[in-house]
């Protein structure tokens, strides 16, 4: 025997089907847009995430903070910088790497002259990234991410001049107690 299926009840099963795809969607959807947002309000861990300062000579100080991530290379954590800061950073491309130009105005005086340069401190030793290359620097958990404006250091491996450590990764300037 068949059965005959009316078409309001057809119309009550589509209604419901349709509902039920309805909310599964809608909840896929938040459960994406909860992941996202997590991930760019993330707390920094600072123990674990890499830390960036910003020194613009002459005991300026213009950014120290811990980076949210450890997604980031010695360029793009100047890029979170500028965006949570507001920092205006200039960079060009050049055949031996990307070359930070100038930072909030201040810039390169030429070959003899300060310059931005950029140090990466990882398990108690300094890594010289020079002035460019900065794309290519992926930082680590731990890390510390330093970008001086100076001129070229008479021994790169020593670190950026006048910082020491004290406990747990503080850098600190030789002018500080």
């Amino acid at each position: 025997m068949v059965k005959r299926v009316t078409a309001w009840k057809m119309g009550v099963g589509a209604f419901l089907g349709l509902l039920l795809f309805g909310v599964i969607g809608g909840l896929l959807f938040l459960q994406m847009l909860v992941a996202q947002t997590s991930l760019l309000h993330q707390e920094p861990d600072d123990l674990t995430n890499p830390r960036l300062l910003i020194d613009a000579g002459g005991g300026h100080e213009w950014f120290n903070d811990t980076l949210p991530s450890t997604r980031y290379t010695a360029l793009t954590a100047l890029m979170y910088a500028q965006e949570k800061d507001g920092l205006k950073v200039s960079a060009r491309s050049a055949a031996e790497g990307d070359i930070v130009e100038a930072i909030n105005g201040r810039g390169d005086r030429g070959t003899e002259g300060p310059r931005w340069q950029f140090w990466v401190h990882r398990d108690g030793n300094w890594t010289f990234g020079g002035r460019t290359g900065a794309q290519l620097a992926s930082l680590h958990p731990g890390d510390v991410l330093v970008w001086s404006y100076a001129t070229a250091p008479a021994d790169p491996a020593a670190g950026p001049a006048g910082y020491g450590w004290v406990a747990n990764r503080t850098l600190v300037t030789a002018s500080r107690s």
